[in-house]
């Protein structure tokens, strides 16, 4: 609300059809049919990538726990991430109070590399023998699984 009454503006278009991403829809078709519920419901069988449970049925006594897993599997990140020089504020709003940035930090570099829900690149294979340089803190070194293109950067 803030924005707006300072003047931002948005250009409302009509609802549309958003598609799953190729590689996520190819993945479903192919592993959803061996994916099922472990006995406690707390993990999956069988998940290897895309929506674990496309066709989930209202009747089923497990529908809502389809929902859920369906939903943390979603096709919101891809393989990897890397978001560099970002800002990030939080700010309270309250009842006729001006708006007050209470924290603010800019980050450098965050990046992140899913282990599951591969779909556009191969999972690497982690070996012991490498590491990052000792009291860096990282833990296993994924720069070894990463493309080549950032090999060096941190």
């Amino acid at each position: 609300m803030y924005k707006i009454q300072n003047g931002m503006s948005m250009k409302i278009v009509p609802t549309g059809r958003l598609d799953w991403p190729p590689p996520y829809k190819e993945a479903t078709e192919k592993y959803s049919g061996q994916v099922r519920l472990s006995r406690d419901h707390r993990s999956m069988i069988g998940y290897v990538a895309g929506q674990p449970f496309p066709l989930v049925d209202a009747n089923d006594p497990d529908v809502a726990t389809k929902i859920m897993w369906n939903n943390q599997f979603r096709p919101l990140l891809g393989d990897d991430y890397d978001l560099r020089f970002f800002d990030c504020e939080s700010n309270y709003n309250g009842r006729n109070k001006p708006h007050a940035p209470f924290y603010d930090i800019i980050v450098g570099h965050y990046a992140g590399y899913s282990v599951v829900n591969r779909t556009e690149v191969e999972r690497c294979r982690w070996t012991q023998t490498s590491r990052l340089p000792a009291g860096s803190g990282c833990g296993p070194d994924i720069q070894s699984c990463l493309p080549t293109s950032t090999k060096g950067l941190d």
